[in-house]
């Protein structure tokens, strides 16, 4: 009998669970120590798929928050590389062609853009992920 825990993905090799024999019984007619043992060995089914349940929870919550963090410090690096490479962008290539207090909006301007688009990227992903492991509503 293949237990599903509701959750994806299914673990085909899990062992079946450790049932007395008289399970399909009437309980009526099962005695005190058969309800017993039925009642623990359903409590141990139990613990075992919550307990499978929760680790895959945990799974995509710190897949979620690993995507985030990698996102986050790709931003984080790319700031800093705009803000070391500012000065030779502005007087080397972008003076020429539109003044230097034209270059120097546009880099500034361009690299802030990219910093927040990769902010909102990472916020999304957590936001998601949260979503996922069932700490957030969907709102609707």
């Amino acid at each position: 009998m293949k237990h599903q825990t509701g959750w994806s993905p299914e673990d085909s090799d899990m062992p079946p669970p450790v049932l007395p024999e008289n399970r399909d019984a009437n309980p009526e007619d099962m005695s005190t120590f058969g309800v017993i043992e039925h009642l623990v060995a359903s409590g141990r089914d139990y613990a075992r798929i919550e307990g499978e349940r929760q680790k895959l929870r945990v799974g995509i919550a710190m897949a979620g928050v690993r995507r985030a963090a990698i996102v986050t410090a790709a931003s984080v690096f790319l700031l800093l590389g705009l803000l070391a490479a500012l000065p030779l962008a502005i007087i080397w290539i972008l003076a020429p062609y539109i003044g230097p207090l034209g270059a120097t909006a546009a880099v500034f301007v361009g690299g802030f853009l990219f910093v927040w688009l990769l902010i909102v990227v990472a916020k999304a992903t957590f936001r998601s992920m949260l979503r996922r492991i069932g700490f957030r509503r969907e709102r609707g």
